[in-house]
């Protein structure tokens, strides 16, 4: 969660407080309907029963923008680290298990009192379902290798991204939890895409 440097917003129980003060009036931007930030904020809203605005954007970069001029209140989003290190926004907290290696002063959702506020961006490589076995391999391989020559990690570890390489049949298993959470949290939430 991230809001303006200029932002009074220390913490999220700052801005429960706010949001409860004024119903309807605060808002909270992403990169587009349905896509993960979009549901984070929906599932916040839930978790601290608060009535805040979505504002949709046409891509994190322009929400990113509106934050960093207090235009839209805040925002979740794990593209922001440059702008959380470059002093233009302040990150908040973290939607994750574990604070983030590259905000390790940045509290989780959890250490503050919300509990099931959890929303990782995560990435992977799929293939199709007939794949060879021995395709997957490979393809597995040359990525795990990627990843240890070192440029690869380094530029992605550079703008905030954790890296947690695994196997094919970890990530089918994550991939299949990941669905089944997302689909329980649009039914929690209400989310549409309208």
């Amino acid at each position: 969660m991230v809001v303006s440097s200029k932002s009074a917003f220390q913490s999220p129980q700052d801005i429960v407080k706010a949001a409860k003060a004024s119903p309807g009036k605060m808002s909270y931007g992403s990169g587009g309907v349905g896509n993960s930030a979009h549901l984070a904020g929906e599932l916040f809203k839930s978790i601290a029963q608060i009535d805040v605005i979505h504002v949709p954007y046409k891509g994190s970069s322009p929400a990113l923008t509106d934050v960093t001029a207090a235009q839209i209140d805040y925002m979740l989003d794990t593209g922001a680290y440059g702008q959380i290190k470059g002093g233009k926004i302040r990150a908040i907290a973290v939607a994750a298990d574990r604070r983030h290696p590259m905000l390790p002063a940045v509290p989780t959702f959890a250490e503050l009192g919300f509990e099931g506020m959890k929303m990782n961006a995560w990435y992977g490589l799929a293939a199709p379902a007939k794949t060879p076995s021995e395709v997957v391999v490979k393809i597995n391989a040359a990525v795990q290798a990627a990843f240890r020559e070192g440029e690869l990690s380094k530029r992605l570890v550079d703008i905030g991204v954790e890296i947690r390489p695994g196997g094919a049949s970890s990530f089918s298993a994550f991939w299949t939890s990941e669905l089944s959470r997302y689909e329980r949290l649009v039914k929690l939430t209400g989310a549409t895409l309208d």
